[in-house]
């Protein structure tokens, strides 16, 4: 799915200027899945904790372990990615805290102390493995 983005009315024709269009069924503005380069976008990602952002295809690792309680061979599992975007500190010296970009992961990898995953991710892990559950454990 494309990125959801939070283009105010007065911004909407710069933002498709830049390639991005309105997604008439959840009435929004997103970053099309082709766009390799969403720094272009950046004043319109929405602000908060957010420090990565993960784009198609959607991946989940699965493995087992031994229950530390009952010895027993449990299933884990992880959201993994190849295509990636992480906040990156550019300039340290700026102290207006603009000194971040969007960087493209290079490797694939696992995520994990997942704080928050959008609707479409979560619907994903559920159909590829109905055992998913999003938590977490201390154990691990």
């Amino acid at each position: 799915m494309p990125y959801i983005l939070n283009v105010p009315f007065a911004d909407k024709d710069g933002a498709k200027a830049l390639g991005a269009y309105w997604l008439t069924e959840i009435k929004k503005w997103v970053i099309p899945d082709h766009i390799a380069d969403i720094n272009l976008f950046a004043k319109w990602i929405p602000a908060g904790r957010l420090d990565c952002i993960v784009r198609k295809p959607f991946l989940l690792a699965k493995a087992t372990r031994i229950c530390w309680k009952c010895g027993q061979k449990t299933p884990v599992m992880a959201p993994a990615a190849v295509n990636y975007y992480h906040l990156e500190e550019v300039d340290e010296d700026n102290p207006e805290g603009e000194g971040f970009a969007w960087v493209k992961g290079e490797n694939p990898t696992l995520f994990s102390y997942v704080q928050s995953a959008d609707l479409p991710a979560m619907e994903h892990f559920k159909k590829v493995n109905p055992q998913f559950k999003y938590s977490f454990s201390k154990a691990i």
